[in-house]
């Protein structure tokens, strides 16, 4: 199977083709394409789409018929190898995938990062109405970044309604913590074998968060507090395990309570031993399963049609 690329050119599509088992018995090719929307952003399917240029920050796709599409959020160093088993599981599920990926520095310094990064998020599903139902899966750093897109969304409710109309539900694995937690599972994260270097780190974040709080720490706390009380109170579904020392359990948990109290449907999925943003890797079957168990709870279960349903409906 072909590696997803790591850059892909902004002056068109990325077109990779793979094999799809099927059981054990045939196995056929899917291409799979991949349209540049904005610094950060991608848009992925297995459909060659009408993309146009236009004068924003977002190009247009041009749609006939509403598309499910799911909000994939990788954790920062993410590689193509480590993404593509989700996106490959959302695709084989009927959705289009939109990849928003940010890099370190993007969340260090968020008024320029990924503030606007978010920014083009939001936009980009408010001018493609087509694009429904959405559905919402983070990873680490990649739930921060969706909590600054509900930061956006929450500050102007009345033109982004039609965003939060279409959201059936979020899933948040190993999510991240605030001050001062989160300068500590930060630099485990990012040096998790080198001791020395992730004290240092540590310390240097401290001391950032320290010197510009108005333009750094005040928006991981908005954001934190957006994820507690979300604009939309959709389904929730958290994956998590005891043992991760950059997604603190106890934090989690003060999450899923605020997530009950404020009235939305919260499952959790907690392992006594893990491995940060690996729960798909080390419990697959129990974390398809739970993710299964969620998307039927939204209505999201049965997007794909067999051979023999799209024969019957042509007859």
């Amino acid at each position: 199977m072909i590696e997803f690329q790591d850059i892909f050119a902004h002056s068109g599509v990325q077109e990779i083709t793979r094999d799809l088992k099927l059981g054990m018995l045939e196995a056929k090719e899917r291409k799979i394409f991949i349209y540049p929307v904005a610094d950060s952003i991608e848009l992925i399917s297995y459909e060659e789409l009408v993309v146009k240029p236009t004068d924003k920050r977002t190009p247009e796709v041009i749609l006939e018929t509403n598309r499910p599409l799911v909000l994939l959020l990788p954790w920062l160093l993410a590689k193509p190898k480590h993404t593509r088993k989700y996106i490959e599981l959302y695709l084989d599920k009927g959705f289009d995938v939109l990849k928003i990926q940010i890099t370190i520095w993007k969340v260090l310094w968020p008024v320029i990062g990924s503030q606007v990064v978010a920014g083009d998020v939001v936009e980009f599903l408010h001018d493609h109405e087509k694009f429904q139902p959405l559905f919402v899966h983070g990873f680490s750093a990649g739930n921060y970044l969706w909590s600054e897109s509900l930061v956006k969304i929450a500050g102007n409710l009345e033109r982004y309604k039609n965003v939060m109309d279409r959201i059936r539900g979020q899933v948040l694995d190993s999510p991240p913590s605030t001050p001062p937690a989160f300068q500590k599972g930060f630099a485990i994260a990012l040096f998790p074998n080198n001791p020395l270097l992730s004290f240092l780190f540590e310390n240097t974040i401290t001391l950032q968060l320290y010197l510009f709080y108005n333009t750094v720490t005040k928006h991981l706390i908005n954001g934190f507090q957006a994820v507690l009380c979300p604009p939309s109170k959709v389904p929730c579904l958290m994956f998590i395990s005891k043992d991760d020392p950059i997604s603190p359990f106890d934090r989690n948990m003060v999450i899923v309570e605020a997530w009950k109290s404020n009235g939305i449907q919260a499952q959790i999925k907690c392992w006594d031993k893990s491995q940060h943003v690996g729960h798909f890797v080390h419990h697959r079957n129990e974390y398809i399963d739970q993710l299964n168990t969620m998307l039927e709870s939204v209505g999201l279960s049965n997007l794909t049609k067999t051979e023999q349903d799209l024969e019957t409906s042509a007859n």
